[in-house]
């Protein structure tokens, strides 16, 4: 038995609320996976690595530059050394998405349905896990409490204590989870103007050795990217 701690966050997310489908775009969700008992250790490094580069605010996606760029670099490389540390992403057209047929014409309903997929199919039986996703105002107060509810009762041989809402501005795994998904989102979305980011992409995809926007199996556990499409399955 293991516990774990999942930080989940959204990349492009006004693309679910855009009911214009002629601008077409990839909106994400996605997560780091670590292991509980980690936790200390890897804030301590990357507490580390803010104190060496001097970096004290909010890190994110948003704000790579040039000025920052050996930080950025040296996150990247914090995750891909750590074993504790996983992603997993769910990569969404929004010109493919029916909220009127399948979402009962409610974008945010949508939204929660995806986190769910994201986090069921790695709950595994006997394990305890704990899910904290970015503070944000929902139109209906009880989102969090229903995704909940219905991870519990997705394996009844898995037990996830709570979903709980955090300032991401606060917590370092959950800019680090905007930092991945800002990346995978930059690559399907062909977003790739700035040369930070650009050598950002290019670090991921030299520990990876693949592109960033090639789809892996289920079963991928360091990087797993789901491209989802209609009637789709993982």
């Amino acid at each position: 038995m293991a516990d774990y701690e999942i930080y989940c966050d959204e990349s492009r997310q006004e693309l679910f609320y855009d009911k214009d489908k002629s601008r077409r775009g990839f909106a994400l969700i996605g997560g780091i996976w670590l292991q509980a008992s980690e936790r200390q250790r890897l804030k301590d490094k990357i507490k580390d690595l803010r104190r060496q580069h001097e970096v004290f605010g909010e890190f994110k996606w948003t704000k790579v530059s040039s000025r920052r760029l050996p930080f950025y670099l040296d996150l990247v490389n914090l995750f891909f050394n750590e074993d504790a540390l996983k992603f997993r992403t769910i990569v969404l057209r929004n010109d493919e998405l029916d909220t009127v047929k399948f979402h009962e014409r409610d974008a945010e309903l949508m939204f929660y349905k995806f986190y769910y997929q994201l986090i069921k199919h790695w709950l595994e039986d006997g394990n305890s896990y704990r899910v904290f996703v970015d503070l944000k105002t929902s139109r209906k107060r009880d989102r969090l409490q229903t995704l909940h509810n219905c991870l519990k009762f997705s394996n009844l041989a898995a037990h996830v204590e709570f979903v709980q809402a955090l300032p991401s501005s606060e917590v370092g795994f959950l800019q680090l989870a905007d930092l991945l998904l800002g990346a995978v989102g930059a690559r399907f979305n062909n977003d790739t103007e700035s040369p930070a980011k650009c050598e950002v992409l290019a670090l991921i995809e030299e520990h990876l050795k693949r592109p960033l926007d090639r789809p892996t199996s289920r079963y991928y556990m360091k990087f797993n990217v789901f491209r989802w499409r209609p009637r789709s399955r993982w």
